[in-house]
């Protein structure tokens, strides 16, 4: 009677329950006379959807002289379930005729609690409590198996990434972050069917399977709507934060052979909804796959290229418009592929951007840059006040060595620092401006020129361009290409030029093709230009020469 386990006996003909022990009734609710006098109740009590196995396992026993332990769910007179597992064997009369079944059953409840606690766990992330990459992808797998069994059975994943999420951890806080991150969860949740599955994969990145689609519009709507419910301002902590998401779209095809690869087509379509300017859904295309095969080659022949030492520098000469001489040149790379020839940098740099191997390439482009210049300067005497312009990427001029990095190249090469001229974009500066000025700062001191790349392009507030220490400002080619075509771009070029002559600035004009073009550059006081009407890109050897022949650019 002092037990916590149920000790029980039934008749293995009537199914009657012979005997039962006090436990019974703390266990079950119930109270043991009716449970002794009531053969149904007896039954009654196991959960209905473990009772056939009850069954099975009692005449088992019966049948085949074996003892068995058994798991199964009882209902308590309240509703509430409880868990049992229950050791029973078979009693047999002196005949050996069986006559009947006793057990003891122990109350497993907060042990299954447990387990069914740690699967939970397992299989959903603990800050949303969304379905994780685990449980997503094993229903993602089901679904491939459903379209090969049904092929009119059809389904959709979507791939969501948050724009800017980082932007907001970084300036608010990790709490803030998170509590985005749940709110954003509840947010999707609310957008989709219940038959849906919204899982969060990790960090800022969510998923949605879409089951059973009649067609393409259905969840491209489900993903419309999402974009628009995550474009209103969510209040957390009381910050109001605007947040918005990139989604890529990948429909079910018997082709998919298994979840990751359904999985990968939405995140590049998710990519492209980015690179289209975020805020949007893009749905894949196997161009999309193609071009992403495309950027991994390149990405690998990159980082060969850079062991193997592939890159050149060329060199475009920049011509001073009053004297007609060459002034500087443009250090460009190139990248010369054993197989496929000259790769223009417009193919390779916004990889080399991505990937991050700019700032490896940019490091080396201005070391040799620095190095041929500094030969010119020493053997070539009338080039003491030639100049090189070397560019400078985000990449690098986000790493925390930059200034060191560039030093180190000056002090190494043995350059005259004065006539090394660093060129960066207008969008890069606008970035952060705070963060921007500084390094500028840094640089001037150094003794470097500075000069503003591609001014014009409208990034920037000319209330912030005196901020910055530039001694040089680049009209981007768009508008040079335009001039004598429209007066609006020649005016825009002339208030330029007015507005760097104010600041103290010379001018560079680039992508000059034509007389007509360099000749109005003059009359505007640009004072110096480059581009093809002068010379394209050369390599070393050949800039040399044109260095050597001293001609006059402007006959």
């Amino acid at each position: 009677n002092s037990l916590d386990d149920i000790v029980w006996a039934i008749s293995t003909e009537s199914k009657e329950l012979l005997y039962a022990n006090p436990a019974v009734e703390r266990i079950s609710g119930y109270p043991l006379e009716d449970l002794l006098h009531d053969k149904q109740l007896w039954i009654d009590v196991v959960h209905p959807d473990d009772r056939p196995q009850v069954n099975i396992v009692s005449e088992n026993l019966a049948k085949h002289n074996i003892s068995k332990d058994l798991e199964y769910r009882i209902i308590r007179s309240d509703g509430s379930i409880r868990w049992l597992r229950d050791r029973a064997r078979v009693i047999y009369d002196d005949q050996g005729k069986a006559i009947r079944i006793d057990g003891i059953a122990t109350d497993i409840t907060d042990r299954k609690r447990m387990e069914d606690k740690l699967i939970h766990d397992a299989l959903h992330d603990n800050l949303t409590g969304l379905p994780n990459r685990t449980l997503f992808m094993d229903r993602l797998n089901q679904s491939i198996k459903r379209i090969k069994r049904k092929e009119s059975y059809g389904f959709a994943v979507l791939f969501m990434d948050l724009d800017n999420f980082k932007v907001v951890n970084d300036s608010l806080g990790h709490i803030v972050g998170d509590e985005l991150l749940i709110s954003i969860a509840h947010t999707i949740q609310q957008s989709i069917r219940p038959v849906d599955t919204v899982a969060r994969l990790g960090g800022d990145e969510f998923t949605v399977l879409i089951e059973d689609i009649k067609n393409d519009d259905e969840a491209i709507a489900i993903a419309s709507r999402i974009n628009e419910e995550l474009t209103s301002p969510l209040y957390i902590q009381g910050q109001e934060i605007f947040t918005s998401t990139s989604v890529g779209i990948a429909f079910s095809s018997p082709n998919y052979k298994d979840a990751d690869e359904i999985l990968r087509d939405a995140d590049i379509a998710m990519y492209q909804a980015k690179d289209a300017g975020k805020s949007r859904y893009a749905v894949f295309k196997q161009t999309m796959h193609d071009e992403t095969l495309r950027r991994v080659d390149m990405e690998s022949s990159l980082r060969r290229a850079i062991i193997n030492q592939e890159f050149v520098v060329y060199y475009q000469p920049i011509i001073a418009l009053t004297q007609g001489t060459i002034s500087g040149f443009e250090a460009l790379i190139r990248w010369q592929h054993p197989s496929k020839g000259m790769i223009s940098p417009q193919e390779f740099i916004p990889i080399a951007e991505e990937t991050g191997l700019i700032v490896q390439i940019g490091a080396w482009v201005l070391e040799e840059s620095c190095r041929q210049i500094n030969h010119w300067h020493e053997s070539i005497a009338h080039t003491t006040d030639l100049t090189m312009s070397i560019n400078l990427s985000s990449r690098q001029l986000k790493k925390n060595s930059i200034i060191e990095q560039i030093d180190d190249i000056l002090n190494s090469t043995g350059v005259n620092k004065h006539r090394i001229k660093l060129e960066i974009t207008e969008s890069l500066l606008m970035q952060n401006i705070e963060t921007a000025t500084q390094l500028l700062e840094a640089m001037r001191a150094m003794g470097l020129k500075l000069s503003l790349d591609d001014f014009g392009t409208g990034y920037s507030s000319l209330s912030y361009l005196h901020r910055f220490p530039l001694n040089t400002l680049k009209v981007d080619r768009s508008f040079v290409s335009r001039i004598g075509v429209n007066g609006e771009n020649s005016a825009i070029v002339n208030a330029i030029v007015t507005l760097a002559h104010s600041m103290e600035m010379d001018i560079v004009a680039e992508g000059i093709e034509t007389k007509e073009q360099m000749d109005y550059l003059r009359k505007l006081g640009c004072e110096y230009g480059q581009g093809y009407y002068f010379s394209a890109p050369v390599d070393g050897h050949k800039a040399e020469q044109l260095l050597l022949e001293q001609k006059n650019w402007l006959d």
